[in-house]
């Protein structure tokens, strides 16, 4: 049973989707820091904030697969 189907089950009456995949390509960046600075004076939090929509994502990498691919095997 998907999870759609057990909340429509339990008596929800909506159920709302959402797919984030392309959402922080279509946020202004600048204008998220410029909104962070006003509460958050670490500038050092700051930069690294910055660096984060255009960090890029490693779902598995290749050592970590080999290392994986033995464990399984013991």
């Amino acid at each position: 049973m998907t999870f759609v189907e057990a909340q429509r089950d339990s008596g929800r009456r909506w159920v709302v989707d959402g797919d984030i995949k392309d959402c922080f390509e279509r946020i202004d960046h600048r204008l998220l820091l410029n909104m962070l600075a006003r509460d958050l004076h670490d500038e050092r939090l700051l930069r690294l904030i910055a660096q984060w929509p255009t960090a890029r994502v490693f779902n598995e990498m290749p050592q970590q697969k080999k290392k994986w691919a033995r464990f399984k095997a013991e």
